[in-house]
């Protein structure tokens, strides 16, 4: 989508034949935000934005993408609107809903650098055949795990995500949405893709690079300085409850509650 940036296309931008430790790819640099290739910090139209939304609810953190249905953008201050000060805009992650007609999915894959990935979603109605209040259920689950062109490290994530929604009376729809997940990474600390071949002395010093010497086996674009001892684990729970009544056909009330944890 033009105009928005995530925060990992920040990543490698930075002046190679330059003997200055600093990165030249700073927090306002217009092309990415934090380095996190696991955040959700982007810019829209040159202003960061951290706050994302569910389905108009506040998310600090998901796991899965699994139970995205589809992604809205509403750009400038519009996002006023939503609930969110930022003159940039506002990111609505719209979840999948859960349908009366039966459905059911499942996905495997498998790639280089150790990933694996299992995902499933099931739909259908709940209930009695006659289904007079249209209850239906909708069930994503995803497990993956990979690692990359550098060294030591891994990330696994599992996600699960119940939806379920009935109408009470003909111009009322209820909906429950929970989320139960985790991402746990190793070896996931500092580097520097930085390198220079021999130097010493001050000049050495002042670059603070890899100094890439033949036979000794390092290569500086994959070279972990932390080892692969760092790591975080992020569980994540979040309920979101929502009713909408229909007053008119031009007029439809939406009240809702959420409430979601996360750790890291």
């Amino acid at each position: 989508s033009s105009g928005i940036v995530l925060s990992s296309q920040q990543d490698g931008l930075v002046d190679p034949n330059s003997l200055d430790n600093r990165s030249n790819a700073g927090a306002n640099d217009p092309r990415g935000v934090d380095r996190d290739p696991n955040g959700t910090t982007l810019k829209i139209r040159g202003f960061v934005v951290d706050q994302v939304l569910r389905d108009g609810f506040r998310r600090q953190a998901s796991s899965d993408s699994v139970n995205i249905d589809r992604v809205e953008v509403v750009r400038g201050p519009s996002a006023l609107l939503y609930g969110v000060g930022n003159f940039g805009g506002v990111v609505n992650y719209l979840p999948k809903e859960p349908k009366l007609k039966p459905a059911y999915s499942v996905e495997f894959g498998a790639g280089n650098w150790g990933y694996l990935r299992g995902a499933l979603d099931f739909t259908g109605p709940l209930g009695a055949s006659d289904n007079r209040w249209e209850a239906a259920y909708r069930l994503t689950a995803a497990a993956q795990e990979r690692g990359d062109g550098t060294q030591y490290f891994n990330q696994k994530s599992w996600l699960v995500s119940p939806v379920f929604s009935f109408r009470p009376f003909p111009n009322t729809f209820v909906k429950v949405d929970v989320e139960v997940g985790a991402t746990n990474q190793s070896g996931m600390g500092f580097q520097n893709v930085r390198s220079r071949v021999g130097g010493s002395g001050a000049q050495q010093r002042r670059s603070n690079f890899i100094t890439t010497v033949l036979g000794t086996g390092i290569d500086a674009r994959t070279f972990r300085w932390s080892g692969p001892d760092t790591y975080t684990n992020a569980p994540l729970r979040n309920f979101a409850l929502t009713v909408e009544q229909k007053i008119t056909d031009d007029l439809i009330v939406r009240v809702g509650a959420q409430t979601g944890r996360t750790e890291r």
